[in-house]
């Protein structure tokens, strides 16, 4: 054992950065340095004289006496055993993880002895991280469906994973410290032993495609080798991937015919969203399954006149005109029932059918028609707007042919294509209708106007006439001297008299215009705003335009008249896009929110990313003949004000951040009072 005296030890520990205590025989702390006591949180005189149990975790307490007991009777320098986490306590209650190296020193006062206690939290957090950094990557390991394996400098096995296991047959603990030569055979080990050299020799990933046989029986692999060096550039391991590409021609193949239905689902889906017209969108389509599936035939039949029956259109594909000349005649004439024929029983289940062979199925009224032409194999899919089917397309091969699940349900989208083509069109045909009713409207109010216009005229001139006359009197009654006072006074009455009536005039002119001139109803602010968008998608295209709808669902109807709202959602939405003509340095968005807005009303946003309005023309914006444009009049915007507060509603605009602006117009959900 060590002799030092305590002087000399009280200087050692004090010199040292780390933190040292040196206890007595009976657990009392003789003397720390600095390092210690900061560590647990006192200081250094708070630690002098007390017990050694103050720096430990009171579970630990009862169990330390007899632990010093057994150091002090067989005291040497030696670590405290690393069996068992060590803790410190802090002042504040705080635990942390400790590391304690003891050494014992023999005094004039007896066995001290002194200890280094080194605080490990990051150590021990890096030693948790690193544990389930490696748990985490062996569970990815284990979970690829890649064979992997990894070996060390000299071929012996370190780790395999599942997919390993379980193509080979072996398991981890049965493989690992065990080389090539000992798992395998000759002629399989020696293979990969040359896959091995080769990536070494190289340094490089190498890939290697082999036929192997395992306990499954032969299978085709493609592996891939890798050498792994240390920071010295030896080797130290060599990994490899393997997949078993056994199936790989058959999958190519199947992936290629995804890839081609894909293809055909987008052209499709592409056409179908340019088409005009329902009959356009289905020709094209039964062109392009026929193509496809090097199919003979294909047609269309549609619910119209008698919901109750389907009903033969004349859009066809026929590969040879001619040759099924005489089935598409009698295919024309024949109506279905529902549950009847191919058509029909589409139409019942609302799913895609398939018949291997026409001429022998019992539901089929046209078998001996299509065994006559040599037509086999047919199927069929519903084109539905919601869960209600409007028509069937109906195909026919030469061949009889199995089933294919696969492709009918990927068929059966272009069906759901189709039905998205007909809402289009027929919410298409009522904004046109709604459109031409508008637009005659308009001009049958500007005919109006324009025949009132001179009524008005006439009947204002009078009044105005009498008014500059009597004004023309008054001056010269001043011009006189002296001036004639009571003949000035008797002239301004006779003006504010014609002024009065002028102001009746154009009092009941106005009466007589807001009794009739508009037709107000419960109104859905979200399908108008739908309306003015099919309007105007076209033109949003055009220009390069995204939109983004963010339409509340169960919005609150509001009492309004909708041509003169849909005026107002229009006149926004063509000034924000013609705000972000200019605009090429980031997209150009379109922005259509509503939403329900307290107190008891409806608010509606319309937002863009153009430059955005000035602030000094922030008050002004809605002001008559007030514009921004080189070209405008200054009229939208305050028809827009006009129309919104006779609504009892209010309309507002600000600018947004970073670019663009937001228009704003609030209406309220009951009807509002008229407004003068």
């Amino acid at each position: 054992m060590l002799k030092a005296t305590k002087s000399e030890l009280d200087e050692l520990i004090g010199s040292s950065p780390e933190a040292m205590i040196i206890v007595d025989d009976v657990g009392k702390i003789v003397s720390c340095n600095g390092a210690l006591a900061k560590s647990f949180g006192y200081q250094s005189e708070d630690l002098i004289g007390a017990d050694l149990n103050l720096l430990l975790p009171e579970r630990f307490r009862d169990r330390h006496a007899t632990y010093l007991q057994r150091f002090f009777s067989k005291a040497a320098i030696r670590p405290m055993s690393t069996a068992m986490a060590l803790y410190g306590c802090r002042k504040d209650g705080t635990e942390f993880p400790v590391e304690v190296s003891l050494h014992p020193f023999e005094t004039g006062e007896g066995t001290l002895v002194y200890a280094a206690i080194r605080d490990v939290t990051e150590h021990k957090q890096k030693e948790v991280a690193l544990r389930e950094s490696e748990i985490r990557l062996k569970t990815i390991v284990d979970k690829m469906p890649a064979a992997v394996l990894l070996r060390d400098a000299k071929g012996r096995f370190i780790l395999i994973n599942q997919a390993y296991e379980k193509l080979y047959g072996v398991r981890n603990e049965e493989v690992c410290g065990k080389t090539l030569d000992e798992i395998f055979p000759a002629d399989t080990a020696s293979i990969y032993a040359a896959h091995d050299a080769k990536a070494v020799e190289k340094k490089e990933v190498i890939e290697a495609e082999t036929t192997i046989r395992t306990t499954n029986g032969d299978v085709v692999l493609s592996s891939y080798k890798f050498p792994i060096f240390d920071e010295y550039g030896q080797l130290s391991s060599i990994g490899g991937i393997e997949y078993d590409i056994t199936e790989r021609d058959h999958k190519e193949k199947m992936l290629n015919v995804k890839s081609n239905l894909l293809s055909l689902l987008y052209d499709t889906a592409r056409f179908s969203n340019q088409a005009t017209s329902l009959e356009e969108a289905i020709k094209y389509s039964l062109e392009r399954v026929c193509t496809y599936l090097d199919w003979q035939v294909g047609h269309a039949y549609r619910r119209e006149e008698d919901p109750d029956q389907l009903v033969s259109t004349r859009i066809w594909y026929l590969s040879d005109p001619e040759r099924f000349a005489t089935f598409r005649t009698v295919s024309e004439e024949i109506s279905f029932d529902c549950g009847i024929g191919l058509p029909g029983r589409v139409w019942q289940t609302g799913k895609p059918a398939w018949i291997i062979d026409v001429k022998r199925d019992k539901n089929f009224p046209r078998a001996k028609l299509v065994s006559d032409i040599g037509v086999h194999a047919g199927f069929a899919l519903p084109v539905q707007v919601g869960s209600d089917v409007i028509a069937i397309l109906e195909f026919f091969a030469e061949e009889a042919l199995q089933p294919d699940e696969p492709l009918l349900q990927m068929l059966a989208q272009i069906g759901l294509q189709l039905g998205q083509v007909a809402e289009r069109v027929k919410a298409q045909e009522a904004l046109r209708t709604a459109a031409v009713q508008a637009e005659l409207a308009r001009v049958a109010r500007l005919i109006t106007m324009g025949e009132m216009a001179a009524s008005i005229a006439h009947e204002i001139k009078q009044p105005l006439t009498a008014v500059v006359t009597n004004a023309n009197a008054g001056l010269r009654w001043l011009n006189r001297q002296p001036p004639n006072i009571e003949e000035v006074r008797s002239v301004l009455k006779r003006i504010v008299n014609d002024g009065d009536r002028g102001s009746s005039i154009i009092g009941s002119i106005r009466e007589m215009m807001k009794k009739g001139g508009e037709k107000r109803a419960q109104l859905d602010l979200n399908e108008l705003i739908r309306e003015v968008m099919a309007i105007v998608l076209d033109e949003l295209q055009h220009r390069g335009v995204s939109v983004r709808t963010e339409l509340v669902n169960d919005l609150p109807h509001v009492w309004a008249d909708r041509v003169q709202l849909q005026q107002v959602v229009l006149n926004l939405i063509m000034n924000a896009v013609e705000a972000m003509a200019s605009v090429s340095d980031r997209p150009r968005l379109l922005r259509l929110r509503s939403e329900s807005h307290e107190p008891g009303g409806v608010l509606v946003s319309v937002d863009d990313t153009g430059a955005g309005i000035d602030v000094k023309d922030l008050d002004r914006i809605f002001e008559t003949f007030f514009t921004t444009k080189s070209e405008g009049m200054g009229m939208g915007l305050s028809i827009c004000r006009s129309i919104v507060e006779s609504h009892g509603g209010r309309i507002s605009a600000l600018r947004a951040n970073p670019h663009g602006s937001v228009f704003q117009f609030f209406l309220p959900i009951s009807e509002p009072v008229d407004h003068p």
